[in-house]
């Protein structure tokens, strides 16, 4: 022993209180070592020691090899009176406490010595190759023996281990089994997470159970005795070798050789190499072997070869060859062809002769050229041929008699392929109706679930459905778990109740019993036969260990080898069932301050809540920190962003299940220098009831890895409203990556944005308090956000109702014209004076299109309350929305749901006279302008006891045009109670003997009553002439002016619409008048038009308009120094004079 490990030993400890282990404690104890620990506290006190542990070798024949002693400084034992010292076993709680000790005085000793006699009971092996065997081997091992070996391997060499001789007898029960309680050998393997058992001898265990290999890292053993067994333990030799690294090939063209060619490959290799196809999905890959020198395996009959010592597996898609032996020159007898977009090469060798492995070329070709055709009576059909037997057979037989033509019963894995089968299938003459066709679906390991014999993915079915008419009754699959129908056929008829089979338009799915004797589909790929050389077709096409499964890597901290890319098994292609790969990354040796980072480049597995059935586990040191993935990341694939512990080593573990196969995952793995570290969450409370916020450096872009959250809090009985004005974050789909949120208190639901907005967006808190989130990712930035907040009072909403008693006003919803708020029953009650009416008019009118978002009127007159909604109203204020209560009372109540996105209503209203009422209204139309006009409070009953005038008003030079589309008014005599009257102010001027003046050129066009289509009274000939007949005529105004007046009656009770008439709706459109000109020159020259609607005057003059007892005149006002043209600063006209005065009055210097 040196004297750096006495001092690594020995201790001297001066505190008042404290433990005390033995080395390594609680692992084993290393051999030979001498501990001396002196324990001293102040004068005065004494010190108690009491053991909570004690493990060490037992005593043999009496005597203690590992000891410990405690004792006073003059050497004196103090172990409870024994002279000797301590050993052995001390367990429960008794024993332990019995283990109690005191000095007399302030100071204590404890010795712990350990022999060389049980040497190599925990012991390392460093060396590539050697031995190791139980403790005093060959002679019997010692009782209660529990020890610990480690072979140490390179993580780029495995360790081949093989029990040479194993004595450790085994137990037996009261029943008589055996088992292995009085000793035992466990074998673990750390990367493979995979541990053995042994006891017994070499005639109880077969051969090649007393073989076991790691792929790279380090083999644990540990040999426990108990103390009645004698054996003589066990002995075994071990070596370490270089592992052949799993590699993958791109491109279209390239060489792959067997690991460390041309020198001999290693015994008790299991390596794969990937050729992936990046051609067209016309091209499949050729490999041609250039030379071949593996141990030839053993001959069956012929050139028939058992390739059952070192061969290569060849998985071309759906088909596995084996060759093996030495090439001898025939090179077109080891050519192949992928079926697939893959083609996955696989060199297994056992532990004996060895050679100098293989030499392949690969390229990308044509199919067509390249493939032989399709046999004689065998159809083909994209990269496949087909074939429908002449004989029957169960499925299993149909099976077996595919795989002898070098193919599988048919796998109908889309619609294309289902419908080529159906087309060949029925256009065979030895078709029948009742003809059933083997496929190669069947559920045999479970119900319902259905697999391919080839060992495709189930994505597709063409089941029977069933008979529409009988609402689907007898379709399929109908196996119920008991009728053991587990196979799938093709059929063209089924069961009809009460007509027996009837027949179908197509061949449709059924599962039935495998028993029956049916017709049968193979199908196989196109390409060619291999004979010599080859053994038999491999039948499962599942791979052992998939290529790229369990590997491992070590990076170093430059060069190519710093990254990389790992995959699933067989990506982009679906990955298989029943998978446990273990991917394990080392980073370099110097690389304490740098870490392992993953970034994913596709991702998707099967999908469920927990992640228990396909799933990626991703870990850095010892797996600390295990995360499980699962789904379909494609479209979120910065979720998946991993570093690793710095300096530490990152594992993955890739599990699926027995069904359901996806694309799996890729990933590219480097060194890099950042950390894993969460970035520290940057807070903020905020009270005021206005303002802006910003994200950091904005207008400027933020930075990474951004985590700000500012708390906004208003008063109770506010919300807050949120105005996104600027927003340009990175986009996902989802705003998983980068995000500005809300996140309410009474609401938790986080609310996210991202991307760019082209317009403002707009966030309601339901409540008074609210979270702002705003989070970037590691990679990726924008210019940020900017966005303003208002609190809004819903005290005026939430008081129900409000009283308004003003004899006018306005109404309008909540935050009117920003977005109305979320989640509104607001009361709005108007209350006019005794005797007095509501009159209500709607300037704008924007809800949501739903059902849920709208405004109820009560008029109190003991009716149902009128629902005005978008689906009534759509929105365009060119239409009529306008109502007259009955009452001086009237209430309004607007209703909003939780999604809003429109700026609500405006309303006016004044309190107008309870008797004949007079209502007037204007529109003012734009050129070109349309839309409708109705009668108060369409579409529902109207008022009794009104008079209501609606005046259409366009530009000057445009007329109106009118269109009666509905008519609903109480029906009298000559339209003499209610009625509509359509008048064209200046209509008289059309004709040369009307009345001049202007009272005198009003004419009524139509008086209209009745139902659907009414009773009209118009304009005949002759002036002031009437003639009745249906509704049929659309009304254009002379000039820019139309008005329609409707009159309801009332009777001595006031009530006149008995029958709940709804009045009338119209249609209007504005035109550009093409005459004019004309008009204006040949009509009367009093006439007015009431305004200066068309300012005639150049020069910055400006319309006026006066008027006289006789007549309206119009002028130019001039300004600075120009004139009217003859000398006046002021040009007078009259309306005769108009087209003069577009050439004359222009205001000239």
């Amino acid at each position: 022993m040196t004297d750096k490990e006495k001092l690594s030993c020995d201790q001297y400890l001066t505190q008042q209180n404290g433990s005390i282990v033995s080395p390594g404690f609680p692992a084993f104890y290393p051999d030979n070592i001498h501990c001396r620990v002196v324990i001293r506290v102040l004068d005065g006190f004494n010190i108690f020691l009491q053991f909570q542990a004690f493990d060490l070798e037992p005593s043999y024949k009496g005597v203690c090899y590992d000891y410990l002693m405690v004792s006073l400084p003059d050497g004196k034992n103090l172990t409870s009176g024994d002279p000797r010292p301590l050993c052995g076993t001390r367990s429960g709680q008794q024993q332990l406490e019995e283990m109690f000790f005191e000095s007399p005085d302030n100071t204590l000793e404890l010795w712990f010595i350990t022999d060389r006699k049980l040497s190599g009971c925990y012991q390392e092996f460093l060396e590539s190759s050697g031995v190791v065997h139980s403790s005093n081997y060959p002679g019997n091992y010692f009782p209660r023996m529990n020890c610990s070996y480690v072979i140490r391997g390179r993580q780029d060499h495995q360790i081949y281990l093989q029990i040479q001789d194993l004595n450790i007898p085994r137990g037996v029960t009261p029943q008589g089994a055996t088992n292995c309680d009085q000793g035992f050998l466990v074998i673990k393997i750390c990367e493979l997470k995979r541990e053995y058992t042994l006891c017994g001898n070499n005639s109880q265990i077969e051969h090649y159970n007393l073989h076991f290999q790691s792929t790279g890292g380090d083999i644990h053993l540990r040999f426990v005795s108990d103390y009645s067994s004698v054996g003589r333990g066990f002995y075994a030799t071990y070596n370490s070798t270089p592992v052949c690294q799993n590699q993958t090939f791109y491109g279209a063209s390239g060489v792959v050789t067997s690991w460390g060619y041309p020198q001999n490959y290693t015994n008790n290799a299991d390596c794969f190499y990937i050729i992936n196809n990046e051609g067209a999905p016309t091209h499949v890959t050729e490999l041609q072997f250039v030379e071949l020198d593996l141990q030839r395996g053993t001959y069956i009959s012929g050139n028939q070869v058992n390739c059952d010592k070192d061969y290569i597996e060849i998985y071309s898609g759906r088909d596995v060859r084996q060759i093996c032996g030495q090439k001898d020159g025939v090179e077109n007898l080891l050519k192949f062809y992928s079926d697939g977009p893959q083609m996955v090469l696989r060199l297994v060798s056992d532990a004996q002769i060895s050679g100098r492995g293989f030499v392949a070329k690969w390229r990308t070709v044509e199919h067509s050229g390249e493939v032989e055709p399709c046999p004689t009576y065998w159809m083909e059909h994209g990269e496949y041929c087909y074939n429908v037997s002449n004989v029957k057979r169960k499925w299993v037989e149909a099976e077996e008699d595919c795989k002898r033509k070098r193919g599988h019963l048919a796998f109908l894995v889309g619609q294309m392929l289902d419908m080529f089968v159906n087309k060949y299938v029925l256009n065979r003459s030895t078709h029948t109706p009742l003809s059933g066709y083997w496929v190669g679906g069947n559920d045999q390991k479970s119900e319902q679930d259905f697999q391919w014999t080839a060992g495709l993915p189930w994505n597709y079915t063409n089941w029977f459905p069933g008979w529409s008419n009988m609402e689907n009754a007898y379709s399929e699959p109908s196996d119920d778990g008991l009728s053991d129908e587990d196979c799938v056929e093709l059929r063209q008829s089924f069961y009809f109740p009460w007509k027996g089979f009837v027949l179908v338009d197509k061949l449709y799915w059924n599962d039935r019993s495998c028993q029956t004797q049916n017709f049968y589909i193979c199908q196989k790929p196109k390409y060619g036969d291999i004979t010599r050389y080859i053994s038999s077709p491999v039948t499962s096409v599942t791979l052992p260990y998939p290529p790229d499964c369990s590997r491992v890597i070590t990076l170093t901290s430059y060069g190519e080898e710093s990254n990389g890319v790992i995959h699933s098994p067989s990506h982009p292609g679906y990955y298989g069932n029943n998978l446990d790969c273990n991917i394990t990354i080392l980073p370099p040796a110097n690389s304490s301050s740098m870490s392992i980072r993953l970034q994913f480049m596709a991702f998707h597995l099967e999908y469920s809540s927990r992640c228990d059935f396909d799933f990626l586990e991703i870990a850095s040191g010892n797996w600390r920190d295990r995360k499980r993935f699962c789904g379909d990341y494609t479209d979120k694939l910065k979720l998946l962003h991993y570093i690793g512990l710095p300096g530490e080593v990152v594992h993955l573990r890739f599990v699926s299940d027995r069904s359901n196969i996806y694309p799996g995952f890729l990933a590219k793995y480097s060194m890099t220098t950042e950390t894993s570290q969460v970035f520290p969450l940057q807070s903020q409370s905020i009270t005021e009831f206005q303002g802006n916020l910003t994200s950091p450096k904005f207008p400027e872009y933020y930075d990474n890895d951004s985590n700000f959250i500012w708390n906004f809090i208003t008063p109770s009985g506010f919300r807050i409203l949120f105005t996104i004005l600027v927003i340009n974050l990175e986009y996902q789909q989802d705003c998983l990556y980068d995000f500005l949120g809300f996140q309410s208190k009474c609401d938790l639901t986080l609310k996210r944005y991202c991307g760019r907005g082209k317009r403002r967006i707009y966030f309601e808190s339901p409540c008074n308090e609210t979270s702002v989130m705003f989070h970037s990712d590691y990679k990726g930035t924008g210019q940020g956000f900017w966005l303003t907040w208002d609190t809004i009072d819903m005290s005026s909403c939430e008081l129900s109702p409000q009283i308004m008693t003003a004899p006018s006003g306005h109404v309008a919803s909540l935050n009117y014209p920003v977005q109305y708020l979320n989640d509104l029953a607001c009361v709005v009650e108007i209350q006019g004076e005794s005797g007095q009416r509501i009159f209500l008019e709607f300037q704008d009118f924007t809800l949501d299109g739903s059902s849920t978002d709208f405004v109820a009127l009560d008029f109190h007159d003991g009716l149902e309350k009128l629902t005005l909604s978008n689906l009534i109203y759509p929105g365009d204020m060119n239409d009529d929305i306008h109502f007259l209560s009955p009452s001086n009372k009237l209430t309004i109540t607007f209703y909003s749901d939780g999604a809003n996105t429109s700026k609500g209503f405006y309303a006016t209203y004044k309190a107008v006279s309870g008797e004949t009422t007079r209502v007037n209204s204007l529109k003012n139309l734009g050129p070109k302008a349309y839309g409708s006009v109705s009668s108060l409070n369409s579409p529902f009953q109207y008022p009794n006891c009104l008079v209501h005038g609606t005046t259409l008003k366009a530009p000057l030079g445009y007329i109106i045009e009118l269109t009666i589309t509905q008519v609903d008014i109480k029906q009298s005599k000559s339209c003499i109670s209610d009625r509509l009257e359509v008048v064209d102010p200046y209509g008289g001027y059309q004709d040369n003997s009307a009345v001049k003046g202007r009272q005198g050129n009003t004419i009524t066009m139509a008086t209209i009553c009745g139902k659907d289509r009414g009773i009209i009274l118009e304009r005949n000939s002759a002036p002031g002439s009437l003639s009745g007949h249906p509704l049929s005529h659309v009304y254009t105004s002379y000039l820019n002016q139309m008005k329609l007046l409707f009159t309801s009656g009332c009777d001595k009770s006031g009530i006149s619409n008995k029958d709940k008439n709804t009045g009338f709706v119209a249609t209007f459109a504005v035109k550009e008048d093409p005459v004019f000109l004309n008009k204006t020159f040949n009509d009367a020259v009093n006439v007015s038009l009431d305004n200066c609607d068309i300012n005639v005057c150049q020069n910055g003059g400006q319309c006026k308009s006066t008027s006289t007892k006789s007549a309206f005149f119009h002028h130019c006002q001039c300004s600075g120094y120009y004139t009217d043209g003859t000398g006046s600063i002021n040009g007078d006209w009259r309306f005769a004079d108009l087209d003069h005065i577009y050439i004359q009055l222009q205001c000239t210097l």
